[in-house]
């Protein structure tokens, strides 16, 4: 395991406590900025880096002022590419969320956006992308550089634990809060041994929707909403209305990863449920919310190191690049 080493972000604690978590060494960077704005790359103890295996762990950031998800993008190719100049043996990228996936729908793999960013990450340098809950898991491919693992038995268990009261009493039903999410409810529920509804919306624009109907019996029940990602709110906003419409006595409400990229607008949806739970696979500032961030550290040590048992001591598992792969965590 020593051959191993993570490396994250200077000021990055959630790297540097998988590094803890899994005992092996920890290096950190530093991107900085030349007057006129072009990036730099510093690295510390660089010269440690030759012939080692590396964790490159990444969470990209929201709410930052003028730290775009492009920027981070960019800078995060330029620090791939200075470790692999620095020698390294290979660097896997554990990307707790990857963006641009939301962009990809079913049946427009011709023109994914995630796909042709994926190419980029390998380009220039990861030899193998690690991230949790993908957003578009109809582009998954077998035998794929990337990979996926399901969140779903591991929020089986915090809802067991969480909702303990309403989850014994068969009182709770997990609802999607559109069609493209269902089969995430549907493999948590049967995880549970707990009943379903799905909410049918439609796009009226790039962040906007209407929740159309819903499909399932919610009335006299906690409404259970489970969706991978919250960004404006606007989703989660209409299915609580529908689902208060429909005769939910209680809503609450799971995201596997917390964009809030309006703040104001997410706090609205806060307010509406009676408990909100979201990870900390985003870094973002303070937010003073009722919401409460679990965290994935305990899960992702552990996801690392029976992969870098195998990588270590196997490396025909290193898969072909320019394919992905979704693996289901079992707990």
């Amino acid at each position: 395991m020593q051959q191993y080493k993570i490396i994250g972000k200077a000021g990055d604690f959630f790297a540097e406590e998988l590094a803890h978590k899994l005992g092996v060494a920890y290096s950190s960077f530093s991107i900085g900025t030349f007057a006129d704005t072009e990036s730099f790359i510093t690295v510390q103890d660089a010269d440690s880096l030759v012939g080692m295996h590396l964790v490159l762990v990444y969470q990209y950031s929201m709410g930052l002022v003028g730290d775009t998800v492009n920027n981070q993008l960019f800078n995060l190719l330029l620090v791939i590419n200075r470790l692999k100049g620095y020698g390294a043996t290979d660097i896997m990228l554990v990307l707790p969320y990857y963006p641009y996936s939301r962009h990809d729908k079913e049946g427009t793999e011709a023109h994914s956006t995630s796909a042709f960013i994926l190419p980029l990450y390998q380009l220039a340098g990861a030899t193998r992308i690690f991230t949790l809950d993908i957003h578009n898991e109809q582009l998954i491919q077998p035998d794929g550089c990337l990979e996926s693992v399901s969140l779903a038995n591991w929020w089986a268990d915090h809802i067991r634990a969480r909702f303990a009261e309403d989850y014994t009493e068969q009182q709770l039903v997990l609802v999607s809060p559109d069609t493209g999410g269902y089969r995430r409810v549907e493999h948590i529920a049967s995880i549970l041994g707990l009943p379903t509804a799905k909410i049918l919306k439609k796009r009226t624009g790039a962040n906007t929707s209407k929740a159309l109907s819903l499909e399932g019996f919610v009335a006299g029940r906690h409404a259970l909403i489970i969706d991978d990602i919250i960004d404006t709110g606007t989703t989660a906003h209409n299915a609580i209305e529908l689902l208060i419409n429909h005769g939910a006595v209680k809503v609450s409400a799971c995201f596997s990863h917390g964009v809030f990229s309006r703040p104001d607008q997410a706090q609205q949806v806060i307010k509406q449920c009676c408990q909100v739970y979201y990870t900390d696979s985003l870094m973002r500032p303070s937010m003073h919310t009722e919401g409460i961030e679990l965290g994935l550290s305990n899960f992702l040590a552990e996801q690392l190191k029976q992969r870098l048992a195998t990588l270590l001591h196997n490396k025909k598992v290193i898969l072909k690049p320019h394919q992905t792969k979704i693996i289901e965590w079992v707990g």
